[in-house]
């Protein structure tokens, strides 16, 4: 639990950096760039609204990067990421698929930009997928609620309070989206700002 407290306090960090350079500098694009990955990954440590609320924010600003600079691949890229992780914290399928449909898109227009980049290619095939693996996520929640139904009435069977299982759920879509993003990432070229 520390080493999550250290990541999240880590991602808050790196977004107060980006802010300061933004204010220094409202024409970078690798603040805002920073700024935007940073949200989204700090969204994965928030719950409900609050992580969907820092997910938009991310977004925005992604978008306003792509404001300055239209071309910015990897902006685009982590929009389309964005849109994923919406896409799993949707409670409707249909919800759930306008997201992913969104991604796809975005995902596209990096593929036609740079179609030998294997990162933008598996996320591609993932986010045309990823309708799939939310109907098995909610498939496995619902047995889950089904059986804690069952064993005691409405109980957990192990005893363990609501927020403990509030917390492996958001655990597992964490690393299941994180598992989803760095197998998009395998093999592909290191990020521009991870070069330097």
């Amino acid at each position: 639990m520390a080493l999550e407290g250290d990541r999240e306090a880590y991602f808050c960090a790196a977004i107060a950096q980006a802010q300061r350079e933004h204010a220094a500098d409202s024409s970078s694009t690798s603040a805002l760039l920073r700024w935007g990955n940073a949200l989204l990954e700090l969204a994965h440590y928030r719950r409900g609204d609050e992580a969907l609320q820092t997910i938009h924010e991310a977004i925005a600003r992604l978008q306003d990067a792509l404001e300055l600079d239209p071309t910015l691949t990897e902006a685009h890229f982590t929009i389309g990421n964005a849109l994923l992780s919406l896409g799993f914290l949707q409670q409707t399928r249909g919800g759930a698929a306008q997201q992913f449909d969104r991604a796809s898109l975005v995902f596209a227009g990096c593929v036609d930009k740079d179609p030998e980049n294997d990162s933008f290619l598996r996320a591609l095939e993932m986010s045309r997928r990823a309708v799939e693996y939310w109907e098995e996520i909610k498939q496995h929640q619902e047995q889950a609620t089904q059986l804690g139904a069952r064993a005691g009435g409405g109980g957990d069977p192990l005893g363990l309070p609501d927020f403990v299982w509030d917390a492996l759920g958001w655990g597992l879509l964490a690393a299941a989206i994180g598992g989803i993003v760095l197998l998009a990432r395998s093999g592909g070229a290191a990020p521009p700002h991870a070069r330097s």
